[in-house]
């Protein structure tokens, strides 16, 4: 943008001494240039929904004007004075005691210096007590001296007040709507399924406002728009063919370009069983009633920490002729995360809770973590068989 010239007033100065009257002096205007892309995003944002606001208001207000010129026009056929007017009415009625029932047909044509009308409508109507069912079809069209021109045509069937029905509007290029008033949208492939409808969507309520509810199983061009399911919720995911089982609905081997998981989204599980009774003595003689190694695939987690939980549901039990004292520890990567000690008399059992948990950092490859469930004892004594050990690993 420039600014205007800007006239100031300048004195001529010379040292220690002031000289002439004061003069004048044109000062050239600046020019202030806005890089390109420096428009604030607020600002641009605003833009558009006033421009779309803008777009909407107009478009609304000239299909108003196309509906209020009909209805005046139709109001006052009867009243205004045209060169020349025609209509022609049929009504053929049929009725008893508690039922009555209608055809109506009007047609009108009307023309003036200025403007040139034609209407039609027809109503079929049925009544049986408070019970009335009506049909209406109207078709209107205008065209005046200054180049305005306008047509509509709709249908509205209403049962007891409940109108259904669509209308066709036109009002020139750009001036155009198709309004359907209805819960379903069906249609039906000649010769298929029965001849029975299928519905492309349902129009309903959802939390009091007013929603859309589509049904499909193709979409021909292969594309599937994934803001259709909900924003932000998948960034990129590549299924192959087949890669769904359909009887059991397990995922086969999947290809993923870009998939983003919540923190802890995706476990490892791990179970293992003991076979049968362990036994062992001896504090410090530390006996272990399961051993293993826990494999996790760190692909694309290289230094994102990974927590691994363990628990195991055992029993102990004292074999010896006295009182026995029993420990028992978890050992995760080889360092004890939970330790467990309880005296029990001669012949007597009890349940040891076991249960922890180590972060590890995954190496972007595959991660060994040993696990071990440890005892020992003051004498001889077994670990019964059934006890239960599970392991998962928490990815992020």
């Amino acid at each position: 943008m420039t600014l205007a010239a800007l006239r100031v007033r300048v004195q001529a100065v010379t040292p220690g001494k002031l000289r002439g009257p004061y003069a004048t002096a044109d000062v050239s205007a600046p020019t202030i240039t806005i890089a390109n892309n420096t428009v604030a995003l607020e600002s641009l944002i605003e833009g558009i929904k006033y421009q779309v606001t803008t777009l909407q208001s107009q478009n609304a207000d000239k299909l108003s004007e196309i509906e209020n010129r009909v209805t005046n026009l139709i109001r006052s056929f009867g009243s205004k004075s045209w060169l020349q007017q025609k209509e022609l009415r049929s009504q053929f009625t049929a009725r008893t005691d508690d039922a009555f029932a209608e055809i109506e047909d009007v047609r009108q044509v009307a023309v003036d210096t200025e403007t040139a009308f034609a209407n039609f409508s027809t109503t079929v109507t049925a009544t049986w007590g408070s019970t009335t069912a009506f049909v209406q079809n109207s078709a209107t069209a205008i065209a005046t001296l200054n180049g305005y021109a306008a047509a509509s045509y709709a249908v509205t069937l209403n049962v007891n007040g409940y109108a259904t029905g669509f209308s066709l509007v036109n009002g020139g290029s750009g001036i155009s709507s198709f309004t359907v008033v209805a819960d379903k949208f069906q249609v039906q492939l000649p010769g298929y399924n029965g001849s029975a409808p299928l519905p492309v969507f349902t129009i309903g309520t959802l939390n009091g406002v007013a929603a859309i509810g589509l049904s499909g199983n193709v979409y021909l061009d292969g594309t599937f728009n994934v803001k259709a399911i909900a924003a932000g919720s998948i960034d990129v995911v590549y299924l192959k063919a087949n890669s769904i089982d359909s009887a059991s609905g397990v995922i086969k081997a999947l290809g993923v370009g870009s998939l983003s998981i919540a923190d802890n989204a995706v476990t490892v599980p791990v179970a293992q069983t003991t076979g049968a009774a362990v036994f062992g003595a001896g504090f410090g003689n530390w006996v272990s009633f399961f051993s293993f190694n826990m494999s996790i695939d760190t692909t694309g987690l290289s230094g994102k920490p990974i927590v691994i939980y363990v628990s195991v549901n055992s029993m102990w039990a004292s074999g010896s002729p006295a009182t026995e004292t029993g420990q028992f520890r978890f050992l995760l990567n080889g360092s004890q995360v939970n330790y467990y000690q309880v005296t029990l008399p001669t012949g007597a059992s009890a349940p040891i809770p076991l249960s922890g948990a180590i972060s590890i950092t995954g190496t972007g490859g595959i991660v060994s973590v040993p696990i071990a469930a440890q005892f020992g004892s003051t004498s001889s004594c077994a670990m019964l068989a059934g006890a239960t050990l599970f392991a998962v690993a928490a990815k992020r």
